[in-house]
């Protein structure tokens, strides 16, 4: 992702994506890079990077803004700070549902159970409001409705809209809210309002914002402006190519592929920048300029692209690699002897790092560097290098698969263990010398 962004209140970052990890103070305006947005139990958080020093951490995402304008936002509160300073009127007046269908809760909260929901138009009484939240009778029906939903006039007609490429539905008029869907290029949607270049539109019963230049009242030309039908195959030209849910350097990255992976590439964007395509029965997008119309890897040789510059010789339990290398970062292992490289994910572990290859081909290549001459794995220590984000480092691996993977079609049953300065082994939980020679090779060979 690396795109640049900023802190919009005054907030704590987290060592971890988890409020009670270790935590330091930043102020407003504070300038970061979106490494990667999290996903799955990660929801809600972002992790970022220190542009000056490189340090990455994690903060809630809706105190990070993409743009700079959004910095000067007020920020995002929580639910209960919200409470804590919401004046509660105890006014009583008519209401109209403004959106297609508005969800009636029990308590103020969309986490509460939901008592009803009511149809665009109809006329609701407001007993009392608080904060976002307005508690309504609806018939034999009282409950909580969040007063976006509703307005004092009787509405007008909601306009239907297309999406005119990918676009995110977002929890209020800011980028900085929190995105809880996406609306795919020429799929529609209902709008109710409209103010500067934000929509209020209602997507599934859900009320959200979208930006108005995201969208247009002519499915012809939201139809025009949308992808392209190729349905080739493509292959993956760079060293590791993120895919990402939709066609966005913002949105959830669902895996890494491999230099040399072959795809399926359905869709290409109207303006040539994003691929849409199909590898292992699910679908995905990634930029274009990371794809190759030709084959560039059919068997044999490298499938990864290793470091250039010096190598690093790093104690696993004194120095910082087991952060830099922590479980789910992606590397690059090359063979000292052999010179081939491949790709790898880092899996949990303690005493020192076991990782999976990424795919088959990546499997192949670590086959051909370090099988024996039947092409069987084996116990040999071999001297590598690991190549993390560009930097070297010197290690030492065997090649007999064990324990489990987490990975189906790598052609790998297991993982492989990667030894660094004074790491131990898990069997013994001792320092296995023949690694650390192997390391000290790696190491005066970089």
């Amino acid at each position: 992702l690396a795109e640049t962004g900023y802190i919009t209140s005054k907030t704590k970052i987290y060592q971890q994506p988890r409020t009670n990890s270790v935590s330091i103070v930043v102020p407003k305006g504070t300038e970061v890079i979106i490494v990667e947005y999290g996903k799955g139990s990660y929801d809600g958080w972002v992790r970022i990077e220190n542009p000056s020093n490189g340090v990455t951490a994690y903060v809630k995402e809706r105190y990070v803004a993409e743009d700079e304008d959004s910095k000067d936002e007020p920020p995002a509160q929580e639910e209960e700070d919200q409470e804590q300073e919401e004046e509660v009127s105890k006014e009583t007046f008519s209401a109209y549902v403004a959106v297609d269908s508005l969800p009636v809760y029990s308590s103020a909260s969309t986490s509460s159970s939901k008592v009803t929901t009511i149809d665009f138009g109809r006329e609701v009484t407001v007993v009392e409001t608080r904060g976002d939240w307005a508690k309504i009778q609806y018939g034999s029906h009282k409950g909580f409705a969040k007063i976006e939903g509703m307005s004092k006039t009787p509405p007008g007609d909601p306009i239907t809209a297309y999406a005119t490429e990918d676009a995110y539905v977002y929890k209020e008029a800011s980028t900085s809210s929190g995105r809880y869907a996406t609306l795919s290029a020429g799929k529609s949607i209902k709008v109710y309002a409209t103010n500067g270049d934000w929509c209020r539109v209602s997507n599934n019963g859900v009320i959200g914002y979208m930006r108005k230049s995201q969208l247009s009242t002519s499915q012809q030309d939201a139809e025009e402006s949308g992808p392209q039908d190729v349905n080739q195959p493509g292959y993956v030209s760079v060293e590791m190519m993120k895919v990402y849910e939709s066609a966005s350097t913002s949105a959830n990255v669902l895996a890494t592929l491999s230099y040399g992976t072959q795809v399926q590439v359905l869709q290409i964007s109207a303006d040539g920048a994003w691929a849409r395509f199909e590898y292992n029965g699910h679908t995905g997008f990634a930029l274009c300029s990371n794809l190759s119309n030709s084959p560039i890897f059919s068997g044999g040789g490298s499938t990864g692209v290793p470091g250039s510059g010096s190598v690093l010789m790093v104690d696993w339990f004194t120095s910082d690699i087991q952060s830099v290398f922590s479980p789910g970062t992606y590397a690059v292992i090359t063979d000292v002897d052999s010179g081939i490289s491949w790709n790898v994910i880092r899996r949990n572990s303690t005493n020192h790092a076991d990782v999976e290859p990424l795919t088959l081909a990546d499997t192949e290549a670590m086959r051909q560097a370090c099988a024996d001459s039947n092409g069987n794995w084996t116990y040999v220590r071999h001297a590598v290098w690991v190549t993390i984000d560009g930097q070297r480092y010197a290690a030492s691996i065997y090649t007999e698969p064990h324990g489990d993977g987490q990975i189906d079609d790598n052609g790998y049953s297991g993982h492989l263990c990667v030894h660094f300065v004074n790491s131990r082994t898990h069997g013994s939980d001792k320092v296995d010398p023949d690694h650390q020679k192997m390391i000290l090779k790696a190491y005066n060979a970089g």
